[in-house]
């Protein structure tokens, strides 16, 4: 049986590690996600007759801020947490609900604001603009369809990308 007492703390605004690959700040990510929800679960007892609802609520919103506040700790952290949560969303459910993913990355790119997102949509890493498109996605904000328009003359950014993030969110705007 676990015992919460056992399970090591895990840092809420962690730094990756000097000359971290992605892989292993995915592994820290999905580890520290893990032990959050044994230490989540071993808080409720086996009588509980709280309602399944209720207690992952009060176990993924835990993992929902930490997941947050260490997507804006660091650019790398933000790759690694959104990079989880667009597959927590494409696969179904993961250490977060479907809609609690959702949640996660509409904070993200809220606190990230539309400016940055517009102008990190250019980026020459593949792999910031392609996060930037996903955010300016979930910000569900008409003006952030604009620059996901103006992106699909670049040649770094692929048009199937741009268009399945302008069908899913915006499908009002044609391109």
């Amino acid at each position: 049986m676990l015992q919460g007492a056992n399970l090591p703390q895990i840092p809420y605004i962690a730094e990756p590690l000097g000359d971290s690959t992605f892989t292993s700040c995915e592994q820290q990510y999905h580890l520290a996600m893990v032990e959050m929800r044994q230490r989540n679960l071993s808080s409720f007892s086996a009588e509980s007759k709280m309602p399944f609802a209720l207690k992952q609520r009060q176990i993924e919103l835990p993992m929902l801020e930490y997941s947050v506040s260490l997507a804006l700790s660091s650019p790398k952290w933000r790759q690694v947490v959104v990079r989880a949560l667009l597959e927590n969303i494409e696969k179904g459910p993961g250490h977060l609900s479907v809609h609690r993913a959702k949640d996660a990355l509409k904070q993200i790119a809220a606190s990230i604001g539309l400016t940055n997102l517009s102008s990190m949509i250019y980026s020459h890493e593949q792999t910031e603009a392609e996060q930037a498109a996903h955010l300016l996605g979930w910000l569900k904000n008409p003006r952030a369809a604009q620059p996901l328009l103006d992106s699909i003359h670049r040649e770094h950014l692929g048009n199937q990308l741009i268009t399945k993030i302008l069908e899913l969110h915006y499908p009002a705007y044609k391109p």
